[in-house]
């Protein structure tokens, strides 16, 4: 049975790969076949398949594979900058409201029957859900308390 053409005209190529060398791939050999199979864009025809059609698509090929490359790199310098960075004892992202000072003068004021939440929240500078997340009500350390101790002790 004859492959019809209504299928291969409806097919996006987009959606069938992840990537554009993945999509040059998969057309090049067809294009090269006995068959001779044209792509075109669906989307934005022309009135007739001419040579400089296939040309403006391989070149748009290239762009968009030096676009993904050119991300590819991106990325592997951003890695490498940040583990370059961890190696020497930096560490990125935003630093935590509760410092060990602020953490010391909450357990012992939580420690308190007649301490008010809201006001030791006003007085460290923290939210009440970041209070609690590093100590108890009744002033125990709670698992983030001592992971902010343990970093401070090993000088992160």
């Amino acid at each position: 049975m004859p492959v019809t053409n209504s299928i291969s005209e409806k097919l996006r190529l987009q959606r069938l790969t992840k990537s554009s060398c993945e999509r040059l791939k998969l057309v090049t050999p067809l294009h090269r076949s006995e068959r001779n199979v044209v792509p075109r864009q669906i989307t934005r025809q022309s009135p007739r398949q001419c040579s400089h059609n296939v040309l403006q698509l391989g070149q748009n090929q290239l762009r968009a594979d030096r676009a993904e490359f050119e991300r590819a790199l991106i990325v592997e310098r951003t890695k490498a900058g940040l583990e370059a960075a961890r190696a020497r004892g930096r560490n990125g992202g935003r630093p935590f409201k509760m410092t060990p000072a602020k953490l010391r003068l909450a357990r012992a004021a939580m420690g308190q029957p007649e301490t008010k939440v809201a006001d030791l929240c006003a007085e460290l500078g923290v939210t009440r859900q970041t209070l609690y997340r590093f100590v108890g009500r009744k002033g125990e350390l709670r698992a983030d308390g001592e992971k902010l101790l343990a970093r401070h002790k090993r000088g992160i």
